[in-house]
């Protein structure tokens, strides 16, 4: 039989068990005060820090713009067609205010023949109110003589090869078989074209006055644009003997190498747009129909061939074609078998056609000499 109780007969909370329930509540709020002190201190923190990176995106932007005006600022000095910086008034430090941000500008000249050819750098550093700085670096590859077609000893032509364009030497031009020259060829001083062959050439065979002096090549400093480590050798040449290959200099600057090999069908390609200067301490050789530069544009690639402990060879051959401004100051220069040259070739030894070979001189070889090439800036830090 089940007894029902009296709910007053039930017994009361005892005091611990108020105490406990009084101290559970309490011990949710500090919780939840911990918790919202911790969300607030972090929100806090995030602005903080965004307000940080606000301020540090615009000091870096500051110091860009103050170094791309550093390097207009050099451009327009360069623009002035003087022959150095310093008869143009350049003074250096040159150090400027941009706003609440600074620029300093140091020039290196690096290349100044005769001719008027220019080839310097150009680093700008720019400094913003809070000191950030960024340093932008611009070069001139070399600006080309007045002269498609340069080999210092003598050029020579042989077979059906032909050129269009200005030739020059410091030695003899010489023209074999049924090879011409639609342009000038313009012998050394007291040197000569070939006996009786005037009538191959349709402007002035008449010598220069003076010998051209070829100045040796300054590799600027780092950075240095890069390739893809298969298209290298363990050398660091550009290896490109495969069949089809092709590589792509996508950004604009300046590349090194220690040699240059290209056949069966490879390629180099330069998108449009972009300019670039390759600084080869090497031998350069191409056959089998291979190309540099597909966009076909000359001013957009430019080889310096800067060894100067030994002669190395520029050899272009098998059906082979370039599209480019070379600057070789201790190279011989063959073209050969059929191979095509579209720009200016410029050689410390002899420069040699055979063959088929046909030169075509092509780009910015413009009447004013002094007037320079601009590559596309590099940011360097």
């Amino acid at each position: 039989m089940k007894t029902l109780s009296h709910p007053a007969d039930r017994a009361a909370p005892g005091p611990f068990q108020a105490r406990g329930a009084r101290g559970s509540i309490l011990g949710l709020v500090l919780i939840i005060q911990v918790i919202v002190s911790i969300l607030s201190f972090g929100l806090m923190s995030l602005a903080g820090y965004n307000a940080m990176s606000v301020g540090k995106e615009i000091s870096a932007a500051q110091a860009f713009w103050a170094a791309d005006a550093g390097l207009e600022d050099a451009k327009a000095f360069a623009l002035k067609k003087k022959k150095t910086f310093a008869d143009a008034g350049w003074i250096e430090p040159h150090v400027r205010t941009v706003g609440t941000a600074q620029y300093a500008v140091a020039v290196q000249e690096q290349l100044a023949g005769p001719d008027g050819e220019r080839l310097f750098s150009v680093t700008s550093t720019g400094i913003s109110v809070t000191g950030t700085t960024r340093i932008l670096y611009l070069s001139t590859a070399f600006w080309p003589v007045q002269s498609g077609l340069f080999g210092a000893n003598w050029v020579e032509f042989d077979g059906t090869t032909g050129a269009e364009g200005f030739v020059r030497s410091n030695g003899d031009i010489n023209l074999i078989g049924s090879a011409r020259i639609i342009g000038d060829a313009i012998p050394g001083p007291g040197y000569y074209l070939s006996d009786g062959e005037a009538a191959k050439v349709t402007g002035s065979v008449d010598p220069a006055a003076e010998p051209f002096v070829l100045t040796p090549i300054v590799v600027p400093g780092p950075p240095y644009e890069s390739v893809p480590g298969q298209f290298l050798n363990a050398q660091g040449a550009l290896d490109l003997t495969g069949k089809d290959k092709a590589v792509t200099l996508s950004a604009s600057g300046n590349y090194l190498f220690t040699g240059m090999f290209l056949n069966a069908q490879s390629s180099i390609v330069v998108p449009t747009g972009v300019r670039v200067v390759i600084y080869c301490s090497g031998a350069v050789d191409t056959g089998g129909g291979a190309v540099v530069n597909q966009s076909h544009d000359a001013d957009s690639f430019q080889l310096c061939i800067t060894s100067t402990g030994s002669t190395v060879d520029l050899n272009l051959k098998g059906g082979s074609e370039f599209y480019g401004h070379v600057y070789a100051p201790n190279a011989d220069c063959t073209l050969r078998g059929n191979a095509n040259f579209y720009g200016s070739l410029i050689c410390g030894g002899t420069a040699t056609l055979k063959g088929g070979a046909t030169f075509k001189q092509s780009g910015a070889v413009p009447g004013d000499k002094s007037l320079p090439w601009f590559s596309a800036w590099k940011q360097q830090e």
